[in-house]
C-alpha cells in the first residue's frame, strides 16, 4: 500500500466523522426522536458507518506487524534451522533408558540376554530367568513388537537376537 493510498483512507475517514458529528442530534428533541424510533441515522443511512475510521487502523497494524515479523525472522534465523531429528545414542544410554521402561521380569529376560551378547535360545532364557515359559514367549512377543529383539525358529525353540542398536 502506498503512501498516497494511506492519506486517501486517512482523509475519506475524516470526512466520514465529520458527517457523522454533524448528524448528531443536538436539541432534547432530536435525542428523544432518535431513542424513540425516529429518523436519526449515521451518514448514507447505514448504522455501522461510524466504525468504518477503525479500518485504516487496522490495515496499519497488520502492516505493522508483517514488518516487524520479517526484521525478526532476519535477525534471528537460527530459530527457524532447529533440527528434529534427536541426536544419536550410544549403546548404553540406549539400553538404560529401555532397561527403566521394563517390568522386573522383562528385567530378568534382558539381563539373560545381554549375560550371553544378545543372542540365546529361549529354552534357555526360561531356565535362567525362572519364569515360566508362557510367561518368557509373552514377554519376548512384546519385545519383538516393539523392535528390541528379533526371534528365529530354531528347531524346536526360538533363538532371540537384540537389536543391533542394543549389541554390543
Amino acid at each position: 500500500m502506498s503512501i498516497a493510498g494511506l492519506v486517501g483512507i486517512l482523509f475519506y475517514t475524516l470526512s466520514i466523522s465529520s458527517a457523522v458529528r454533524a448528524s448528531t442530534p443536538t436539541s432534547m428533541q432530536d435525542m428523544m426522536s432518535a431513542m424513540m424510533g425516529g429518523n436519526f441515522m449515521a451518514p448514507f443511512g447505514a448504522p455501522f458507518m461510524p466504525f468504518f475510521f477503525l479500518i485504516p487502523f487496522a490495515l496499519v497494524g497488520i502492516l505493522l506487524a508483517g514488518v516487524i515479523g520479517l526484521v525478526y525472522s532476519s535477525l534471528f534465523p537460527e530459530i527457524r534451522n532447529i533440527a528434529t531429528s534427536p541426536a544419536p545414542q550410544n549403546r548404553e544410554t540406549s539400553l538404560a533408558t529401555i532397561m527403566k521402561t521394563l517390568s522386573p521380569e522383562e528385567q530378568k529376560v534382558m539381563e539373560v540376554l545381554m549375560m550371553h551378547d544378545g543372542k540365546y535360545l529361549q529354552k534357555y532364557i526360561v531356565k535362567e530367568s525362572g519364569l515360566t515359559r508362557l510367561k518368557v514367549h509373552r514377554i519376548l512377543a512384546r519385545f519383538a513388537e516393539r523392535g528390541i529383539v528379533t526371534i528365529k525358529e530354531y528347531a524346536n525353540t526360538n533363538e532371540v537376537t537384540l537389536s543391533e542398536c542394543l549389541q554390543k
